[in-house]
């Protein structure tokens, strides 16, 4: 008897071709010349496993039409948002490079006033998956203006790049705070947080926003980082915003996590979807 092998998924649960897969070999790098080298990727086969686990998942949502990548729900006044020049805004120092785009930077002046509750997300060329990131932060009450202003980079030059003015959030990136827990003595010390329980948060969260909002946070992507439950590996989340797609907190004495990075986001298509059907999808049920 023939059988017949699956085509390859990719992170999207969408189906490659055969040029598409032999050009995401897992030694290639898709990163780009930014990526920072404290950030090593590593692939284990537990990661393809649980990845694999999940794009089923996603797979069966887009599927039944139930949520779409933002790219493809574009609009053509979607496609005209970084078309406005913005001329009065400075800039303090830059956060982070980012993998998928141009740095992201403090934004300490605004409309004439100072700011310390702004960032501002650069792009050397916009492409769909930003206009839909722009169309995902308004939905979730996060944009304040995208358009285009002068490259803010020391060396750069006076050309005009796309960017996103967005609300800033608070916290750390949960890298960050389990590092500092292994170093903090005493009562200072936060409630203790694994990626695993980080990850959960994290989920409920974007259930929460999807229902809520509309608004599906794509947490797939990730970087493989230690143990989480009975599984050998773990996901410690990299977005283009902080080194990380959750932000902690803590709130009377109890762990928060604040999604970022809307860039790879779905739009939820069926308003009449659960937080738990989401929230399966997100974790990987």
């Amino acid at each position: 008897m023939t059988t017949t092998q699956a085509a390859p998924l990719d992170g999207r649960g969408r189906a490659l071709d055969q040029h598409e897969h032999s050009s995401r070999a897992p030694n290639s790098n898709s990163l780009g010349s930014r990526q920072p080298s404290h950030m090593p990727l590593v692939i284990s086969t537990t990661s393809l496993l649980v990845s694999r686990t999940w794009g089923v998942t996603l797979k069966s949502l887009l599927d039944n039409g139930e949520i779409k990548p933002f790219e493809d729900v574009l609009v053509n006044n979607d496609k005209k948002v970084f078309d406005p020049e913005i001329n009065d805004i400075k800039f303090g120092k830059e956060i982070t490079g980012g993998y998928h785009n141009y740095g992201i930077w403090e934004v300490v002046s605004y409309r004439g006033q100072p700011r310390d509750d702004l960032i501002a997300k650069f792009f050397q060329k916009a492409n769909p998956k930003d206009y839909g990131e722009v169309k995902a932060l308004r939905m979730m009450n996060l944009l304040v203006e995208s358009g285009q202003t002068k490259d803010p980079h020391p060396l750069g030059r006076s050309l005009l790049l796309p960017v996103i003015i967005m609300k800033k959030k608070e916290g750390i990136t949960c890298r960050q705070y389990i590092k500092n827990y292994s170093k903090e003595k005493g009562p200072s010390r936060g409630p203790l947080l694994d990626m695993g329980q980080a990850w959960k948060i994290m989920c409920k969260q974007a259930a929460k926003d999807a229902v809520n909002f509309l608004v599906f946070h794509e947490l797939l992507r990730s970087i493989m980082c230690g143990p989480v439950d009975g599984l050998s590996a773990n996901r410690l989340l990299y977005s283009d915003n902080n080194s990380g797609n959750g932000l902690v907190t803590i709130v009377e004495g109890s762990v928060k996590v604040e999604l970022v990075d809307y860039g790879d986001a779905y739009m939820v298509i069926d308003k009449s979807i659960s937080e738990e059907t989401m929230y399966k999808a997100c974790i990987g049920e």
